[in-house]
């Protein structure tokens, strides 16, 4: 099968790079530069005066509504994640277009930045269309790729009709490694790394399996792929399907898909784990991490800008006015400050206003300003504010699920590199209480009672709760993150869900789920 023509293409994109880079970096640089007049220039476009209040999602729910009413081309993106209703946010084909583009520009920013000459991407996403943002990004809702499209975005063929008998019979870990062998891309792309940590080591542990859609290819049980190698194959695709047929154990990554130089995703707040364990597969002295910018279903929350010293990370969207709240300050108005005004080392709550229906919209994520670019922040995501639980006054918070995390780790280092989350149980008969849900590990014996001791000295509301008997001793519960994260995040739970240090559902409406 001749593939010649794909690589001369992809020789051409690749030349046509530096330009698009160059571009990109002169719109940011002017959104920089106009960046003050703007914001004020958007206060008063969206009359937020100093008597406008902060408006949590209950309060905002109204006003998105309201806008979605006004259009009749409006998509609802629901967001995903561990707690209560998903969120709904309208979503026009023009705002979509914008965010595109936003996103474009961000990756050739950051992927020259780290001289990744080659921009064929890898996406690690769910395959169904949910109404999930990510999901309403990334799918079209064709199974058939444009032929330019598929050669930078192989993963798009898992969805081609050619594929859909292998992904029965083999599953979806197969098909990527069939996809990934074949196509040989530049890098990796996971909105979550947990995707791409399952991914890798689920390839890992069952090789067998994961390499099975190679060998029936080659062996002639799946013809129909030959489209699918005809218009989106690598040379040398046959010589590292030869290698993958025949290796009895797991190769190294590099040893059957060796163009990847890197892997893109989130690296803020409770993901460090997922990192840990994608760099047992992809080792730094040979793959780059490029964090991705920080991105909401209600808004972009900062973009990627290079300079000498490295990625900034600016709240920089158009026609999104930006405030911040001091993250301890209750919520009014006359604690926000301006961008300009966020100090090098304070952490703050990002408050925003934009023309879709958010007015000054408290998004409870919580980030750390870590420098200024142009007397803008240079933000990063630490943590959600919102994470409580309480049953009888303890006031369990995710910041002190998240030290406790640490302290776990330290006293059991089977735990580096794995996810944790603590969950309500409010049982019929008996105490209320908490159940620690530990991903993809065996689970040491004394867990419980060294979570009990870990939140007793970190919370005295709950060590005085567990000594006078209003509260059970602490449960553990371990199962697969993939159990976890589909139960907590739904069927589709790779489009866009994070595991969050507390979970606020309560376990009896999560145990049938999890088995």
């Amino acid at each position: 099968m001749v593939v010649w023509l794909n690589d001369a293409i992809r020789a051409v994109v690749r030349s046509a790079v530096p330009i698009a880079a160059f571009a990109a970096r002169r719109r940011i640089a002017a959104e920089i530069a106009r960046y003050r007049r703007q914001q004020d220039a958007l206060r008063t476009r969206y009359a937020v005066d100093d008597h406008t209040p902060i408006a949590d999602y209950a309060h905002t729910q109204q006003h998105l509504e309201a806008y979605a009413a006004q259009r009749n081309d409006v998509v609802l993106a629901e967001t995903s994640g561990s707690t209560g209703a998903p969120k709904r946010l309208p979503y026009t084909p023009d705002r979509l277009r914008r965010f595109r583009q936003a996103s474009r520009d961000a990756g050739l920013r950051a992927f020259t930045h780290f001289g990744i000459s080659r921009p064929e991407l890898f996406v690690f996403s769910g395959l169904a269309k949910d109404r999930s943002f990510s999901s309403l990004v990334l799918h079209n809702g064709k199974t058939s790729p444009r032929y330019f499209t598929g050669l930078v975005e192989p993963a798009r063929y898992l969805r081609h009709p050619a594929m859909a008998a292998a992904l029965q019979e083999h599953g979806i870990t197969a098909a990527r490694v069939f996809l990934l062998s074949l196509a040989c891309p530049g890098l990796l792309y996971s909105t979550n790394p947990s995707t791409l940590a399952v991914f890798l080591g689920e390839v890992r542990a069952q090789w067998a399996d994961a390499t099975a859609l190679v060998r029936g290819f080659l062996d002639g049980r799946h013809p129909a792929l030959g489209t699918v190698v005809r218009r989106v194959g690598r040379r040398g695709w046959r010589r590292r399907f030869n290698a993958l047929a025949n290796a009895k154990a797991p190769l190294p990554f590099h040893a059957w898909a060796p163009d990847v130089r890197g892997f893109c995703c989130w690296d803020g707040g409770y993901v460090g784990p997922f990192i840990a364990q994608i760099r047992a597969h992809l080792p730094a002295h040979r793959y780059i991490h490029i964090p991705m910018y920080a991105m909401s279903t209600e808004t972009v929350e900062t973009l990627p800008v290079a300079h000498t010293d490295g990625l900034a990370f600016l709240p920089i969207s158009p026609d999104v006015l930006y405030e911040f709240l001091p993250a301890s300050d209750p919520d009014t108005s006359d604690r926000l400050i301006r961008p300009d005004q966020v100090a090098i080392g304070q952490e703050v709550c990002m408050v925003v206003t934009d023309p879709y229906g958010l007015r000054r919209y408290q998004t409870e994520d919580v980030f750390e300003c870590v420098g200024h670019l142009g007397g803008i922040p240079d933000l990063r995501f630490r943590r959600r504010r919102g994470l409580t639980w309480s049953f009888t006054g303890e006031k369990l918070t995710g910041i002190q699920l998240s030290r406790g995390y640490a302290d776990l780790r330290e006293m059991h280092p089977t735990l580096a590199g794995v996810a944790l989350s603590c969950v309500p149980t409010q049982p019929a008969t008996g105490l209320p209480g908490y159940v620690l849900l530990v991903a993809n590990a065996a689970v040491p014996g004394t867990l419980a009672v060294d979570f009990d001791t870990t939140l007793s000295a970190l919370n005295g509301e709950y060590r005085t709760k567990r000594g006078d008997g209003r509260l059970a001793a602490p449960r553990v519960c371990g199962r697969p993150y993939a159990s976890i994260a589909a139960t907590l995040g739904g069927a589709h739970w790779e489009s866009q869900f994070k595991l969050a240090p507390l979970t606020r559902r309560l376990f009896e409406s999560l145990a049938d789920d999890l088995g």
